[in-house]
């Protein structure tokens, strides 16, 4: 599938404290994984490289997430061959200011990715989002657009897919500012894509959370 499109790379962040939440929302199960290994698993269904960005507890989502797929290794083949894949297609760049918040994390996943055409830009607590939401939204893309989000119900959501041309102009604000600097740019061509998928307006903050998801 991944051959079917430009090249998208992705970042997922997994670097903050989650105190909303009270518990530490990468290592949280959703269906019996991890969030982080549900969020990563999707993403590489589409995107050829992903960088995980860490922050808090870093080391417990590198080992988190190394576990999985070597547990996976030993089932059969194919496992050993998605393996290959996860240690070949994934890379970890922590954040050492990731206190500061979202932005400053995603500036640090974008300087470690290779160039491509597209980014994909995840939150960790979206580990929900269905497998097919992923083949619809890079379906999306479009070459007269550079940002391309969906929305539910009129509302925009996330994940977001941002085109290479606006990675230089992310990387030359501060860590102190917000994506929403380039939102508000009106010589940014976006696509809002009105999905059929609620979960795009749903993330993972607090504990009721869990309740209206599981």
């Amino acid at each position: 599938m991944i051959s079917e499109y430009p090249t998208i790379h992705g970042v997922l962040l997994a670097a903050g404290f989650s105190r909303r939440m009270g518990k530490f929302k990468p290592l949280l199960l959703y269906q019996g994984k991890p969030f982080v290994v549900q969020a990563l698993t999707k993403m590489l269904s589409v995107c050829r490289q992903v960088v995980v960005v860490t922050g808090h507890r870093s080391e417990e989502v590198v080992a988190t997430l190394d576990a999985y797929f070597r547990s996976q290794e030993t089932e059969d083949d194919q496992a050993t061959v998605e393996f290959t894949s996860y240690l070949s297609r994934v890379r970890f760049a922590h954040n050492p200011d990731f206190a500061l918040g979202m932005f400053a994390s995603l500036q640090t996943g974008l300087r470690r990715l290779p160039e491509g055409d597209w980014v994909l830009y995840h939150f960790v607590d979206q580990p929900h989002l269905p497998e097919d939401f992923y083949r619809q939204l890079v379906a999306q893309i479009d070459a007269d657009y550079q940002w391309i989000q969906p929305a539910f119900g009129g509302r925009r959501g996330h994940p977001l897919l941002l085109h290479q041309n606006l990675i230089r102009r992310i990387l030359e604000l501060t860590p102190y500012d917000s994506l929403q600097t380039i939102d508000r740019n009106r010589t940014v061509r976006k696509k809002i894509w009105e999905c059929p998928f609620p979960q795009v307006r749903q993330d993972f903050d607090e504990p009721d959370d869990l309740i209206s998801w599981s």
